[in-house]
């Protein structure tokens, strides 16, 4: 399997840890399977029961994150912890898809979305247990809420639905939602990324003519060059 597997094709996602590399490979005759590459290339496919897996994310202390498929179908969210073992994330109760969007630093808190029993998207946090907490419960933001990205401090950027467009928001560690600020009403931006400092990158709609790359600070919101069709992701 696993010199099929450095050998298939390959889907590299994210190297936090140092010379560390994850993502997927095709071993030619089983399927697709999460895989971590040292630094000297090596390849080591990650462990699962299912049919299939990937990785998507890594802290820098070797946890990684990412998706795989029960036998008996069922899409699920994966941790790997830095020994190789495998802990599938809870979904929400009676509740459907999950999806990984980030880990922090020291790996003790994913990021993600999940669906409910309607089929409407949560934005959620999972801990190194696979438990997991709804950030926007009831009708808190939903039907499309999101959560793009979690920095060292388990801050998340994301978005909530406000009059039906995304409006951009942050998850405190605590759970607690603070409203980032836009100029435009109704809101439509998307947040991409958040730092350690706090300082959120992406891109939204000032006039509802151009998308616009934007950065959030603490002094506020600031509409980036160039002026037309643009986009910060990180």
């Amino acid at each position: 399997l696993l010199a099929a597997a450095a050998s298939g094709l390959p889907g590299v996602a994210t190297a936090a840890t140092p010379g560390v590399a994850v993502g997927w490979a095709f071993d030619g005759t089983e399927g697709v399977h999460a895989v971590r590459w040292a630094p000297d290339g090596s390849v080591t496919a990650l462990p699962w029961a299912g049919s299939s897996s990937s990785a998507s994310v890594i802290s820098r202390t070797g946890v990684i994150a990412g998706s795989g498929v029960t036998p008996q179908g069922t899409g699920v969210s994966l941790r790997w912890a830095a020994d190789g073992s495998v802990t599938e994330l809870a979904a929400l109760p009676g509740g459907g898809q999950t999806h990984v969007t980030g880990i922090t630093a020291d790996g003790s808190l994913i990021s993600g979305e999940a669906s409910d029993a309607a089929g409407n998207q949560h934005a959620v946090r999972w801990t190194a247990t696979g438990a997991i907490t709804d950030l926007s419960p009831g009708n808190q933001g939903n039907p499309g809420a999101t959560a793009a990205a979690i920095n060292d401090f388990g801050v998340i950027a994301g978005t909530v639905t406000e009059a039906g467009w995304p409006a951009p928001v942050a998850w405190k560690r605590d759970g607690g939602r603070v409203r980032l600020d836009w100029p435009a009403s109704p809101a439509s931006a998307t947040p991409r990324a958040i730092n350690r400092a706090g300082v959120v990158v992406g891109s939204g709609y000032v006039d509802f003519a151009e998308n616009r790359a934007v950065r959030w600070s603490a002094g506020g919101v600031t509409v980036l060059e160039p002026a037309r069709r643009s986009e910060a992701v990180a």
